[in-house]
This record gives C-alpha cells, structure tokens and sequence, in this order.
C-alpha cells in the first residue's frame, strides 16, 4: 500500500461531501469545509509531534507517518456545519468536491419574512427550520435571524391591515405535513367505517 499512497489535497475553502479512507472517517450526508491546510514541513517547524498528534490515536504506525512525510503530506482541517472538525492527513483522502467530475454547489437557504411588528417573537422559527434541513437533507446547519437594515414605521391603520392580511395567510395556507396527516385521518375514518359496514352485512347473514 505504501508505493501506491499519493496527496490528494483539496483547495481551501473547498465546500461538499469528502470521501476519506480508513481509520478516517467523513460522513456522506454531511457538507464540510476546508478550514485549514498545513503541510507536515510546516507543522514540524511548529514543533508539532505529528505522528503523536494524527496518527497514534487513529492506530497508524510510525512507517505509516515516514511514507506521508516523505510525500511532504499536509493535514487537512474539515469543518461540518454544526462546527466539529476532523483532522486528515491528506493521503487519506480518496475525494473532494470537484475532483471526480461530481460538480457541488455551496448553497444558503435564505428567506424574506417582510415587515414584522417588533413585539412579535419570530426566533422559534430558525428551530424549525434546522429540524427541516436536517430531517429532508441530512445537512446540520445553524440557522440564524437578521435585521435586513431598513427601518419602517406604518401608521397604525396600516399595521392592523397588514396584520389581518399575514394572519390570514397563516390561517389559508395547509403544509405538506397537515395535509398529510389530515388524509391519513381520512384514510383511518373510512377503514373504520368499513369494519362496520362488514361487521352489519355478517350479522344480517342467516
């Protein structure tokens, strides 16, 4: 194995999904970022027990070290979106976003919740959210609020118009889930009448 170990490092700030090659591990529904990237000549001039500090916990020997240090390997940082990393030596990795030919796209999820009245509590919602993307996507992300800067002030005519409006959009607008759920009321409400029906035709039976 050692003849065939080759770097395989990743441009900084590389975003997408990594493959890396036992006892490293990457998870494959996890988006990670290229934090930092150190080369072994670099991290020695820093005095960094490198074999101690990336190979020995992973149960690598010292040959396995000597082969990367002869490669001049680097230590790549991989940061997750809920901010764990994971330090790589790069020879262990089998691949990064953008070099097998599978293009990836760093994509932020952004949404404009218009005016809302400052007495309104809206943080609830970034929780919501998370649990969505982590729950469709597998991608754990945090999920901030911000203040776009603009500063508007309705008369109060305008506010009530404009909260009778918003609420009735609430009160119009049914979500996939409710619309599932209702349906499967439905479905559980229609079996149930016909166990009765069934039960009605074998009691008039003879």
């Amino acid at each position: 194995m050692a003849q065939t170990k080759r770097t395989l490092t990743p441009p900084p700030h590389c975003a997408g999904i990594f493959s890396l090659i036992t006892p490293f591990n990457a998870s494959l529904t996890t988006v990670y970022t290229v934090d930092a990237i150190e080369t072994f000549r670099e991290l020695k001039a820093d005095r960094v027990d490198i074999y101690v500090r990336y190979y020995q916990p992973r149960g690598l020997t010292i040959n396995d070290y000597t082969v990367d240090d002869k490669l001049n390997a680097s230590i790549v940082t991989l940061r997750a979106g809920d901010g764990s990393l994971i330090e790589v030596p790069d020879t262990y990795i089998a691949s990064y976003p953008g070099d097998s030919g599978a293009d990836h796209k760093h994509l932020v999820l952004i949404a404009d919740l218009g005016l809302i009245p400052d007495y309104m509590d809206v943080n609830y919602i970034a929780g919501d959210v998370k649990d969505v993307l982590t729950q469709n996507l597998g991608v754990t992300s945090d999920v901030y609020m911000a203040v776009a800067p603009v500063n508007t002030k309705l008369t109060y005519s305008q506010h009530i118009q404009s909260e009778r409006q918003r609420r009735g959009n609430v009160s119009v607008h049914v979500s996939k889930d409710e619309q599932i759920a209702n349906l499967l009321a439905q479905v559980e409400a229609l079996r149930k009448r016909n166990e009765q029906l069934e039960q009605l035709v074998i009691n008039a039976q003879p």
